[in-house]
This record gives structure tokens, sequence and C-alpha cells, in this order.
């Protein structure tokens, strides 16, 4: 495949309404383009979404507008695709998750990349998670699965504390800083965390750090939207 840029700025983030969507989309059809990347909101993505949808509907016999999809960033996966929430968007969300079903969202991590893992090797965070916050009887009242933001914060103060482990001196910030780089250089492994394995290179980038494809599906027992894992780069151990 190859990129489209479009010199057209077709939208205001937050702001334009889901009609508004209509010139991009169109631009990415005149280029015969099957996937819109969208830098933007959550929001943005179900105005997008929801916009193909009606000109789909409303073209059953255009394949190209039936196959077109939405990518989008690490920022977009949230609850707010699976028609959660009080909002406008959520509730368009909820009213067609067949058009939330062409967002697909890169994300930092989701509990999913470890779907194929057998469960004594994953993180022990999500065991942890469902002891803590998910021991309910009424699943109404349990949390939902740790989403990106959780388990990025958690491993971030656990690698910390790792580097910290390391550190022979004084412990102070450049000491830290130095046993972070030195993660799976050299004699000390890269660290294994709940995201994935974490090491950096040398100016400070992560190494291979796994990343994770997700789509909006609809569960087929229960009928409600959820996140799945499409596809898995990087390294996760």
């Amino acid at each position: 495949g190859h990129v489209v840029e479009s010199a057209r700025d077709t939208f205001t983030s937050g702001t334009t309404p889901v009609e508004g969507y209509s010139t991009a989309i169109a631009d990415a059809l005149a280029h015969q383009a099957d996937v819109i990347f969208l830098a933007g909101t959550d929001v943005d993505a179900v105005r997008l979404a929801h916009e193909i949808g009606i000109l789909s509907r409303a073209q059953p016999d255009n394949t190209a507008l039936a196959n077109l999809k939405v990518l989008t960033g690490p920022a977009v996966a949230t609850s707010l695709l699976l028609g959660e929430g009080d909002s406008a968007d959520a509730f368009l969300a909820r009213s067609f998750p067949e058009d939330m079903q062409r967002i697909y969202v890169l994300a930092y991590a989701d509990p999913s990349e470890w779907s194929n893992v057998p469960q004594l090797e994953q993180p022990t965070l999500f065991t942890d998670w469902a002891g803590i916050f998910q021991n309910q009887k009424e699943s109404a009242n349990n949390a939902p699965p740790p989403d990106q933001n959780a388990i990025m914060t958690y491993d971030a103060v656990r690698v910390l504390a790792r580097a910290a482990s390391y550190v022979k001196g004084a412990l102070n910030g450049p000491n830290v800083r130095a046993m972070l780089n030195a993660l799976g250089n050299g004699p000390l492994p890269a660290f294994d965390g709940a995201s994935g394995r974490i090491s950096f290179d040398s100016l400070g980038n992560p190494g291979d750090k796994a990343l994770v494809m997700l789509q909006v599906r609809q569960d087929q027992t229960t009928g409600a939207s959820t996140f799945a894992m499409v596809r898995l780069f990087g390294a996760l151990h």
C-alpha cells in the first residue's frame, strides 16, 4: 500500500460535527484509500466512523465506503468507543456499534496481548487486579479490566524500582537513569513488564516495545462492544 497525504485540514478536534467529516471521507475515496489515519481524539473517531456508516448505508452498493476503516493512536483507546458514558457521542457509539467496528486503535498496552501466552507466564498484574477490583458478586460493581493507562503506570513504577535496585552508588536521578539505559543492554536483562519487554536504546527510546492493534467488536453473546486484539507488534517477553 501507499500513504496519501492530503493538504486539506478538514476537521477541528473535538469540535467538528459528524457531517463535517464528509470532506475527509470524500478525499479518501477520491484517492482510493482504504484507511483514514485520524490524528484526533476518541470523540473525533466516533464521529468520523459514524459519518462513514451513514454514507455507506445511503450507498449500499459502494464497496469502497463499505470497506473504509479508521486507524487511530493510543489516545483513542477509551470506553467512549464502546458506548460507555452519557454524552451524545457515547449514545452514537451505543446506537451504531457497527460503525464503531470500523475503528482500529494502536494502543500502548491491553490485557488481550497476553491471550496467547500460558497463564503461568502472564504478568501477575491481571490476577492481582481481578482479586482486588473484580471480587464483587454483582458484576456491575466490578471494575473493568486494566486499560493501557493502568498497565503503563504499573510498569513505570516497577521499572523505576528495578533500575533503582541496580544502583551501586548514591541513589539519585542520574544513577537511576543510567540503570534504566542499561536494561537489556549488556549484563542487565530487559524488564518484563505487563505491557511487554522494556529496554531503551542510546537515545532513550523503547527498544522493540510491544504495541497492540485493537478493533472495536461486538460480543456475540451479550451484544456489548469490546476491544479485541487484531495484531501484536514488538516483543512481549
